[in-house]
């Protein structure tokens, strides 16, 4: 299952949080669970007005983009939610 070469706790949540932050415009919020706390499967909501206009699709193609060096060799998966803040009030 997955590359044979990953390391489990190669990247952290921080980090994945840092780089998405990194990202987007102040005031984002990312959220960042890592599943079975062996750094191979995250849960991420991403809460951002950067959305605004964007298909769900767009959307997560924005934060794939931000990880995408990082799933050649050191994430496997993780799942993901994206909002505005408007559609959460």
């Amino acid at each position: 299952m997955g590359d044979p070469n990953f390391k489990p706790g190669q990247i952290t949540a921080q980090t994945l949080r840092d780089k998405i932050i990194a990202g987007f415009s102040t005031g984002a919020e990312v959220h960042i669970d890592d599943r079975n706390g062996d750094a191979y499967h995250f849960d991420v909501v991403v809460i951002s007005d950067d959305f605004k206009g964007l298909s769900r699709i767009q959307q997560h193609q924005k934060v794939y983009s931000l990880l995408q060096a990082d799933f050649k060799d050191k994430l496997h998966a993780l799942t993901l939610k994206t909002e505005t803040q408007e559609a959460l009030k």
